[in-house]
């Protein structure tokens, strides 16, 4: 590209220009005579010479049109930046008129890439439409286009709203739910599990909006599965009939029988209204609202239970009991004393740093590997001299070595769902290798029951596992669902992720523009969800119909087959 400014005379100046200026804006009908190489602006000289109208004028009623002999107007239009510098375009534009000689009836030009309400072209709406989908802040979009921070926020609504307008507020057969706090504000998301997109973020959590979001949705009973963390407000999704429900749990707030608070709900009878409101989260509520789904615990937090509650309350126990014994031994190796003979008093200050240094030196051994005694069994085993270093530690410490193997046990009830990746070929792997991962209800409760009374046979050890004991009392049918079904929270909590980084870069975002921004990232979500073998099947296919087809294709499948696609 060359840059051309010079004084020289006007129509000389654009014949040479058109010769040597290379026209990089390819927009129709429209073509760059000169760029200005402005401070921080890439000011493009342009000309649009209208296309003939189709039809007749509307005065003579005549088909001969020609090209005005002197420009209609000039205008200013921002277009997407080029090499990191805004583009504003100089358009002048030539109409066509009639070519009547008793008519000369103008036709302005028609731009079909100019926007006439922003005064840009729709390719830079596009391409802001795009980056407001990524992390980036409102005001870096601004500065790279040149823009006000109001129209790239208007620019995002319009988008969403589009969006809203064309897609119906439904459900997903499989919903996750959770709660996201900014400060004490708490707001509640619900994703698509299946296909990680958001579905909604509400404003807060309580029973109105809740309730509001579902009464929008016309397939509320489509919902199958509703995945959640082990929150008792949430497990209010339960499916099951109020009287069929533990007592324990049960709310008292209402009397009303299932079909008449369904009514209430719904169709908001001045009768039972402010009874209807006054629900918070109720198991009542929301099986009126979910009539037909199952609630799916989230093996992340059971997992977190056992390792970040269990065993390294264990593993500080163990340090701190190392700390006072080693130091105890010590002192006497330096005072020259037996084991049975109480210490002095008075000890120099000297013995004592001494003994400190050594504490601290095989204290800091046990901090040093504290990671590697987090990792699974199996990803050490690919790592002899991590293997070594923890078996090690396993065989000084026996009180660690029994909290280490019950963790191993309990991570080890649940199979690890690959990840599906971002290819075809690796997402089809991770799709059968789901479907050879799952449980049968037997065998999920089989191992539960069985790592219960593993931890119960170890009353030293059933204190610190006692809250993953307790999810397994108070959470059976949703934990055994995480072994039968395969599905977990992962994709809603990566939606919290992403909140919090949009949040965390933008220093506070409000509840209208986060939402926003979170649907209309999720806009343009794959929707590749099932792999190439099952496009044969005919009807709709479901999680069951999945499975069977899986294992249909790996009975046919030889050894050294590669996957499709």
């Amino acid at each position: 590209m060359e840059v051309w400014n010079t004084d020289c005379a006007g129509s000389q100046r654009e014949k040479m220009a058109k010769s040597i200026c290379v026209d990089f804006l390819g927009l129709a009908n429209c073509t760059m005579t000169r760029l200005d190489e402005l401070e921080h602006i890439l000011l493009a000289h342009a000309t649009y010479r209208a296309p003939e109208p189709p039809g007749k004028c509307e005065k003579c009623h005549k088909s001969e049109f020609r090209a005005s002999t002197r420009p209609n107007r000039e205008l200013l239009i921002w277009d997407i930046p080029s090499g990191g510098c805004p583009v504003l375009i100089r358009l002048t534009t030539w109409p066509m008129i009639c070519a009547s000689a008793n008519c000369h009836t103008p036709y302005r030009e028609y731009m079909p890439w100019y926007h006439l309400r922003r005064n840009m072209t729709w390719r830079l709406e596009e391409y802001i439409r795009e980056r407001a989908a990524t992390l980036t802040t409102f005001q870096q979009i601004a500065l790279d286009t040149c823009q006000d921070r109001k129209t790239i926020n208007g620019i995002l609504f319009d988008a969403v709203r589009e969006l809203e307008d064309d897609s119906k507020k439904d459900l997903p057969r499989v919903l996750g739910i959770d709660e996201i706090y900014f400060g004490k504000k708490a707001y509640t998301i619900l994703v698509d599990i299946e296909s990680g997109k958001a579905v909604d973020l509400l404003d807060g959590r309580s029973a109105e909006s809740v309730r509001q979001r579902f009464k929008e949705a016309s397939n509320c009973a489509a919902v199958e599965y509703v995945t959640q963390d082990f929150s008792q407000s949430y497990r209010a999704a339960a499916t099951q009939a109020p009287e069929e429900q533990d007592q324990k749990h049960k709310k008292k707030s209402s009397s009303v029988d299932l079909n008449e608070l369904q009514l209430a709900l719904f169709t908001e009878t001045p009768d039972q209204a402010n009874e209807a409101r006054a629900i918070r989260l109720s198991r009542e509520a929301l099986a009126a609202m979910l009539p037909n789904a199952k609630i799916v615990a989230d093996h992340f937090h059971f997992a977190q239970a056992i390792v970040n509650e269990g065993f390294n309350e264990i593993r500080i126990k163990v340090r701190k009991d190392m700390r006072k014994s080693y130091g105890a031994k010590m002192l006497r190796h330096f005072l020259k004393l037996e084991e049975q003979m109480p210490l002095p008093k008075h000890i120099s200050s000297s013995v004592r740093k001494k003994v400190q240094d050594a504490v601290n030196e095989k204290s800091n051994r046990l901090d040093k590997y504290k990671l590697l005694l987090f990792e699974r069994q199996e990803n050490l085993s690919k790592k002899p001299d991590n293997l070594r270093t923890v078996n090690e530690l396993l065989r000084q410490y026996p009180l660690l070595a029994r909290a280490w193997a019950l963790k191993e046990a309990g991570l080890d009830i649940f199979p690890v769902q690959p990840s599906l990746g971002r290819t075809k070929k690796s997402r089809e792997a991770a799709l059968i290798e789901r479907a050879k991962l799952r449980l049968s209800p037997e065998e999920a409760n089989r191992k539960l029951d069985a790592w219960v009374k593993q931890v119960k046979e170890q009353k030293d050890l059933a204190k610190s596992f006692q809250r993953a004991v307790n999810m397994v009392k108070n959470w059976p049918e949703e934990l055994v669902r995480i072994g039968t079904t395969g599905y977990s929270n992962a994709a809603t909590e990566s939606k919290n992720r992403y909140l919090r980084s949009l949040a965390s870069i933008s220093r506070g975002l409000p509840f209208k523009t986060l939402r926003a921004r979170l649907l209309w990232a999720d806009a343009n979500h794959r929707k590749d969800r099932w792999p190439s073998f099952c496009d044969d099947y005919p009807g709709e296919i479901d999680s069951e119909i999945f499975i069977r087809l899986a294992h249909d294709y790996l009975e046919q499948r030889k050894p050294g087959d590669v996957l499709p696609g």
